[in-house]
Formats: structure tokens, sequence, C-alpha cells
């Protein structure tokens, strides 16, 4: 932006200095190292438009670059005490829900949603625990991938949301009492495949809920896998 701002400066100085020397040649002697000068400020001139227009034009493709069109999914726990709707009971499965929102500006095509719940023992900041809970997920994938077909488009700006897939979980009394006290965690791992203007690629979303796990408890991402994985490239 200061560099625009002297450039424009720069020809305005240059285009002044060409006009008062302009004249000056016509009411004074040495017109010959005078027309040199309008000369040299004459293209000084020239090359300073010429680099602003250069200029404009790269501002202008990097615009394009960065407006173009891509869909891009968020994805969270529900919030509103609402991922985990009900408190953990032996009497009915574990529900976990997610919230999940296009912030691009171009449909989500071909998605595909992959999602479960596990319970693991461990500290959830380690990262062999976190990548213990995802080489499981991925097993599962891998596993049922035939069953997770490809659905219609999911267009940008509408939020949506859904409940981890089955099998559910039912937890036992000794689970429950090791969630409330940290010995073990709830976490909640995601998926999405899916494709737009820029190519192929998939979402990946992992979070934990803090101890005791009441549906009051924040959730808590796993600072891994949580990025989106660019799988292939539009020509």
């Amino acid at each position: 932006m200061v560099l625009d701002v002297l450039i424009a400066l720069g020809i305005g100085i240059t285009q002044l200095a060409l006009t008062w020397y302009g004249v000056h040649v016509s009411v004074q002697e040495h017109r010959t190292r005078n027309a040199l000068i309008i000369g040299l400020i004459g293209t000084v001139g020239l090359v300073l438009t010429v680099f602003g227009t250069i200029r404009s034009t790269a501002s202008l493709e990097q615009i394009a670059t960065n407006t173009q069109k891509r869909a891009t999914l968020k994805i969270v726990p529900k919030e509103g005490n609402l991922a985990l709707p009900e408190p953990l009971s032996e009497n009915h499965p574990l529900l976990v829900n997610y919230m999940f929102l296009n912030t691009g500006n171009e449909a989500a095509r071909k998605l595909r949603e992959f999602s479960h719940v596990y319970i693991e023992y461990g500290n959830p900041d380690v990262p062999t625990t976190v990548e213990h809970v995802w080489q499981e997920f991925s097993t599962w994938m891998l596993q049922t991938d035939n069953l997770h077909l490809a659905g219609k488009e999911m267009p940008f700006g509408i939020p949506y949301w859904a409940t981890n897939e089955r099998p559910w979980l039912v937890l036992t009394s000794d689970q429950i009492k090791d969630i409330q006290t940290g010995k073990a965690y709830i976490f909640l791992v995601v998926s999405f495949s899916f494709e737009d203007e820029a190519g192929s690629k998939v979402q990946e979303a992992c979070f934990f809920i803090q101890p005791p796990a009441d549906p009051a408890s924040p959730w808590h991402s796993c600072g891994r896998h949580t990025a989106e994985i660019t799988v292939t490239q539009s020509q």
C-alpha cells in the first residue's frame, strides 16, 4: 500500500517537473540541455507508470487467487451443552452430537461422513493416546468404507448437526467411574471426504470431553487430526 502511494506520488512529481521544464525550454537558453532533462524525467515517469500497472495487475491476480471457489468444513461438538445430551449411564448408549458447517464459498460435492466415539485410557495431551484412538478409527473407516456412499452437495453457510454412528457404546459402571475421575476419556472423531473446484479433500476432527464428562463439561480439541488434507488437486 505504501509503495503504491509512493509510485503515484513519483508519477505526479515527474509530470509536474516535465510541465515546468517545458515552459522553461520555451523561454530560456540551453534548450538542448533542458530537452535532455525533459526526456529523462519523462522516461522516469513512464517507468513508474509501467511498474504501477504491473503491481496493479499482480494485486488483481492475487485477489482472484484468494477468492477461488472452495469448500471449507468446520466441525465442532454441538454447543449449548447438547454435545453430550444426557449424563453418562449404563442404561442407554453413548451418543455425542456435533455440528458441521461449510464456511467456504462453494458447495462440497460427493460428501462422505465418518464419525465414531471411543473410550481411551491415558492422557489426551500425550500424542500416542490420540494416535491410538485415530488408528482404531482409521481401521473402522476401512472396514465400513463400502457402507459410506457419497451424498448430495453440501451448500455453504448452512449449519448441520449429526450424531456418532453405530455401533454405539454402552458404558459399564467401571468405565463411567474412570471417565468421571479422569482415568479414561471420551473421544469424538470425525472425518469428511469431499470435492470442490480445488480438488478432492479430507477434513479431520478430533475432540475429547473434560472430566467429569457431564453435559456441561467442556470439549477440547485433540491438537492433532484437525486439519484439512488435500488428496488431489484439480488441474
